[in-house]
């Protein structure tokens, strides 16, 4: 008699069956890449301020107003600079302004320019301030804010290079990429009014413009 096994047994050698040829049959040949297929090697950079890549995302946190009451107003969007070499962010914004041509010029000027005020809310790190400089290259997608005459006239005169990574093809920014995501899974989430994916927030019954407390300026 050959003994049944248990459910988790089961579980595993359906596990163990997963490869590159099973996932491409059931998700497409695109998502068995991105799983399984080697990345190889990520943007590099030998000293400071030489490469730099630039990038949005909508924070995954709702914001309040503070008028007369609490009042809902949404989620921001993040965009942020981050350099290669020593993955320091050199400016960031943090606004209601989708991604836009506003927002990434402000992020340049923020990066450029050093943050005293850095010393007055971290006291114990007073290096933060000194965290500024012009790249000598930065790093791009395709979105419609990085691919008009005027976003690659305005870094010609600032004497900075552009590089467009290829398109649908989001490993090719890692840096910038692997921080949203460590950003939103260690501080968003466990905020006040932190998002998640909408399967989640249905099976958990969880609405969290309820719990929504931080304000724009709280959130920065």
């Amino acid at each position: 008699v050959v003994p049944v096994p248990s459910k988790e047994t089961f579980r595993k050698h359906l596990r163990s069956l997963e490869c590159s040829e099973t996932y491409a049959a059931r998700y497409g040949k695109k998502e068995a890449n991105k799983r399984f297929k080697a990345t190889g090697r990520g943007l590099e950079a030998h000293r400071p301020l030489l490469l730099a890549t630039i990038d949005h995302t909508p924070a995954d946190i709702h914001i309040v107003m503070e008028v007369d009451e609490w009042r809902y107003v949404g989620r921001p969007f993040l965009t942020l600079i981050v350099d290669v070499h020593s993955r320091c962010i050199l400016g960031w914004v943090l606004s209601f302004e989708p991604p836009s041509m506003y927002s990434v010029i402000e992020c340049f000027k923020r990066a450029n320019r050093p943050k005293p005020r850095m010393r007055t809310l971290f006291a114990d790190c007073p290096e933060l301030a000194d965290i500024y400089g012009k790249c000598d290259e930065i790093v791009v997608d395709n979105g419609l804010e990085f691919i008009g005459t005027s976003f690659e006239s305005g870094l010609v005169d600032l004497g900075v290079s552009i590089r467009w990574a290829p398109i649908k093809d989001p490993t090719y920014k890692a840096v910038v990429e692997r921080f949203f995501s460590t950003l939103n899974s260690m501080l968003h989430k466990k905020l006040p009014g932190g998002t998640f994916p909408l399967q989640k927030l249905r099976a958990w019954d969880l609405n969290p413009q309820k719990f929504a407390v931080l304000t724009l300026e709280q959130t920065e």
